[in-house]
């Protein structure tokens, strides 16, 4: 049921009176200075007698109690039951994007499967836990004999590695020292052999003074160069010595002449270390054949 104000303007109302809300109950009894008209009235208080209906007149609320009958309104005045419809919002429709993610979450139930898994992982961990919980349970003494053996075990291993270990060390330095000594010799032999080949013949004069024997006579030489710390008596057997066009490996006789400065006219007394003399021959001749010739050192 609809109307309308008569000419749109709304008439004015009276505030509830407080004997009337008192007598009435509840919600009172609203007074009206208007009466409804006959279709208006009737169906309004027929329905006001089945429940409590609130009605709109003039911008405000009037509330009637199913037990009070309302008051008639007067014939210029009709009465809107129903209330004037809400402005429409406008209504913004999504893009295809929002509704692609935000679609609505569909319910995922469990497989049975992963359940079952789930099911013997627990069980494998809680047998497991029970287990270590035996098997390290030192209250045992059967569990304490099991660790005394389990470390003297691990003791008598350690000390195997160890002896092992030093074993291997002591090997490794032998090694070392083996090889220490051998580059030792090595570079001693090199210094020798540089000290050596500086060395060479000098002086080679023959001996006027002494005949060996008949057409033999002896000839000298020095042995100049000489450094520091080398065996002169050596390296006198083992430089060779070329005299006349012939190559002698060896001299025959080598012989070391210490001094003091110059107490010796064939000393060089600059040298702290004495020279060594060759002495080489000639048999059956001293003219230019030089057969049988053989050397003899002093």
């Amino acid at each position: 049921m609809s109307g309308t104000y008569q000419n749109d303007v709304p008439p004015p109302y009276q505030p509830i009176d407080p004997s009337a809300a008192r007598s009435g109950g509840r919600w009172g009894t609203q007074p009206h200075r208007s009466s409804l008209n006959s279709n208006v009235a009737g169906s309004h208080a027929q329905q006001n007698q089945t429940e409590r209906t609130p009605l709109t007149a003039g911008g405000r609320r009037y509330h009637h109690n199913r037990r009070t009958p309302p008051q008639e309104l007067h014939p210029s005045m009709t009465i809107n039951i129903n209330p004037p419809p809400l402005p429409v919002q406008p209504v913004s429709i999504p893009n295809q994007t929002w509704l692609r993610t935000h679609q609505p979450s569909k319910r995922r139930t469990i497989p049975i499967f992963s359940l079952f898994m789930a099911a013997c992982f627990l069980a494998i961990g809680f047998l497991a836990g029970f287990h270590r919980g035996q098997y390290t349970n030192i209250l045992d003494p059967a569990v304490r004999e099991r660790i005394r053996s389990d470390w003297a075990l691990e003791e008598a291993g350690e000390a195997q590695r160890r002896r092992q270990v030093a074993d291997e060390q002591a090997r490794e330095r032998a090694r070392w020292e083996s090889e220490k000594r051998e580059h030792e010799r090595d570079a001693a032999a090199e210094k020798m052999r540089r000290m050596r080949a500086r060395l060479y013949w000098t002086d080679l004069m023959p001996k006027e003074d002494e005949c060996l024997a008949s057409g033999l006579r002896g000839y000298s030489a020095r042995l100049a160069n000489v450094p520091d710390g080398i065996d002169v008596l050596a390296a006198c057997k083992e430089l060779p010595l070329v005299f006349q066009g012939v190559k002698y490996d060896s001299p025959e006789h080598c012989e070391s002449v210490r001094h003091r400065g110059a107490l010796a006219p064939s000393v060089n007394p600059l040298h702290r270390v004495g020279e060594a003399y060759m002495d080489t021959g000639r048999s059956r001749t001293t003219i230019a054949q030089h057969i049988g010739s053989r050397i003899i050192a002093r």
